[in-house]
């Protein structure tokens, strides 16, 4: 994709949040209940995807609102029918699978993703997740490259799951996301009390649960 002029956040009327990263556990699923909890007691009209046919954990969570879709054997296609939907929410969410992010970048491409948001006053956010592996910073450093300044970025720190950021700590990437405007996000870890009653339920239940969102039956954590 081509460079794209920065919007003002006051133009835009649609939103679509999207984790794009090969790595799977390591939070995005945690990350997009959080958002979709803010996002409720604020009042803001939202659509969730659930591409995680493994986990399906925001469809789990949102049952009346997230909506699972099978990525198939062609995954670009789910993408697709997603982008496609953009404009009936102000932010649509989409938590996918792990492995999905080159799905994700060629679902972009084909339907010419930054044009589409440009005439719809709608504007990409990637979430990224920085970890010590040559492999994951090379795919974070190839999705920057693609979508540059057509997309707005947020880079999450997961302590629980990531324990360090080394590559990435005053590297050229992040260097270059900083330099789109990037906002820098932590997830704070849970107290172990917390995270030992949600293994409880989850061993009971036999889904994952979230201490952000209202699980039907049981309440808020």
């Amino acid at each position: 994709m081509q460079d794209a002029p920065t919007e003002s956040t006051a133009d835009l009327k649609h939103r679509l949040v999207i984790p794009i990263q090969t790595r799977g556990n390591i939070g995005k699923s945690t990350e997009a209940v959080a958002r979709c909890e803010w996002m409720l007691h604020r009042g803001i009209t939202w659509a969730g995807y659930d591409l995680d046919r493994f986990n399906r954990t925001l469809s789990a969570t949102y049952p009346e609102t997230v909506q699972f879709l099978e990525p198939g054997d062609e995954p670009e296609s789910a993408v697709i029918a997603v982008l496609r939907r953009i404009t009936q929410a102000e932010v649509t969410v989409i938590d996918p699978s792990a492995h999905l992010d080159r799905a994700i970048l060629d679902a972009l491409r084909k339907v010419h993703f930054t044009e589409i948001a440009k005439g719809t006053q709608a504007r990409l956010t990637v979430l990224v997740f920085p970890i010590d592996e040559v492999s994951d910073m090379d795919d974070i450093a190839r999705t920057v490259d693609v979508l540059n300044s057509s997309a707005d970025w947020v880079v999450v720190r997961n302590p629980a799951k990531i324990r360090g950021t080394k590559f990435f700590d005053g590297s050229e990437l992040e260097a270059s996301l900083r330099g789109f405007g990037a906002a820098f996000l932590e997830i704070p870890a849970l107290l172990s009390d917390t995270r030992n009653h949600l293994r409880a339920l989850e061993i009971k239940f036999g889904r994952s649960f979230s201490p952000c969102a209202r699980q039907r039956g049981i309440g808020r954590f």
